[in-house]
């Protein structure tokens, strides 16, 4: 995983689970 892209593809994978948990 790189910094940039794997870092910032799992903070927004969170972002949706979350969204759509909500």
């Amino acid at each position: 995983l790189t910094v940039g892209s794997g870092f910032g593809g799992f903070q927004s994978a969170m972002v949706l689970t979350r969204a759509e948990a909500a």
